[in-house]
């Protein structure tokens, strides 16, 4: 359970990066 947890906190890391990353590319056009 606790691997599971892990998972999907790097799962939504990993989400919110693209996120930022997304706002800075549309922030630059």
């Amino acid at each position: 359970m606790a691997d599971e947890n892990r998972c999907l906190k790097r799962i939504g890391a990993d989400l919110s990066m693209q996120d930022d990353i997304l706002k800075e590319a549309s922030e630059r056009n």
